[in-house]
């Protein structure tokens, strides 16, 4: 059994996850409109607007705009209205939000939007209909004399793209940490904390006595926990313990109440073990009898060890953590 490999072999489990989060996390700024989003093309005019700026987020100045009198709600009840810009020949409509009292004209406004075509804006159609129904204007006409894009602020969300920005950046500081910090226990597995409270030199030494080759003579083995003459070890894939015997002052165990109240499962208990380092260690999910048998077979190696829970083996514990540190 060498504690280095299967230290680093989880390192490299352990990799997996974090490179995933910077693989999705960067797909996402690439396939998400983030740039254009934050960086909005700026229009001298909004006669300006095209085709060519269609499904995109732009900025520009209006001298006049004017209400149409009917307006929508969208998310959280959010309200926008038609307004629309006026020109000899041209009529431009835009959804901007607005309040319960719609002002009836809006001068020098700074309007931005998304660029959507009107058969996309659902509401549109009925909105033209009406309008041209209050002017006495044949519908066709209307929709002639209109260009075939809305400018639409309601698909303009630059605090939802700040916002998810922010979590996916936290996304990759945090796993670039992570990848940094299982890199170096891969390079070092010292550093890894494979024995809560022990310095470099003591986990060191540890490794060093099974990388030897020493003879250990397993006296429990349930898969994930390995108890030999001399020391603990833990493997789950996601953790690794390994620490002398000697360094455990306190084990008892705990059950795990059943939380699924329509199926009868086998009770699990817990192991908590204490270290001299005052550290607390809990390995969770044996079953009744293997975690019988661990503590029996802990107190045959170490008759020391405090073994079961009450509020004097408590005191007790600390008092034997509080004389180690000395």
């Amino acid at each position: 059994m060498c504690i280095k490999k299967i230290i680093r072999r989880m390192c490299l489990r352990k990799m997996i996850g974090p490179v995933l989060v910077i693989a999705i996390s960067v797909l996402a700024f690439v396939l998400l409109p983030f740039d254009n989003t934050f960086n909005p093309v700026s229009l001298g005019s909004i006669w300006d607007c095209s085709s060519n700026y269609s499904e995109k987020i732009i900025t520009t100045k209006v001298d006049s705009l004017y209400y149409t009198g009917y307006s929508v709600s969208h998310t959280f009840n959010k309200t926008f209205g038609y307004y629309y810009a006026i020109d000899d020949n041209r009529c431009f409509f835009v959804l901007i939000p607005v309040s319960h009292t719609p002002t009836t004209s809006l001068t020098d406004y700074r309007l931005s939007g998304k660029v959507v075509h009107k058969s996309q804006v659902e509401s549109y159609s009925p909105m033209i209909k009406n309008l041209a129904s209050d002017l006495n204007w044949n519908i066709a006409g209307l929709y002639t004399y209109s260009p075939d894009y809305v400018i639409c602020s309601n698909e303009y969300h630059p605090l939802f793209f700040l916002g998810t920005a922010i979590i996916l950046l936290s996304g990759i500081i945090a796993s670039l940490i992570m990848i940094i910090l299982l890199l170096l226990y891969f390079i070092v597995p010292e550093r890894y904390n494979f024995c809560p409270g022990a310095t470099i030199a003591e986990k060191q030494y540890a490794l060093n006595h099974i990388a030897t080759g020493k003879s250990e003579n397993i006296l429990f083995d349930d898969a994930k926990i390995i108890l030999t003459d001399s020391y603990l070890f833990f493997d789950n894939s996601h953790r690794v313990f390994f620490f002398p015997i000697t360094y455990i002052i306190w084990a008892y165990r705990m059950g795990a109440p059943n939380r699924n109240i329509f199926k009868r499962d086998t009770p699990k208990f817990s192991l908590i073990l204490t270290l001299k380092s005052g550290k607390t260690v809990t390995f969770q999910g044996l079953s009744g009898d293997s975690s019988h048998e661990f503590l029996s077979v802990l107190h045959s190696l170490h008759s020391g060890i405090i073994l079961g829970y009450t509020d004097e083996k408590s005191a007790s514990a600390k008092q034997l953590i509080q004389q180690s540190k000395h």
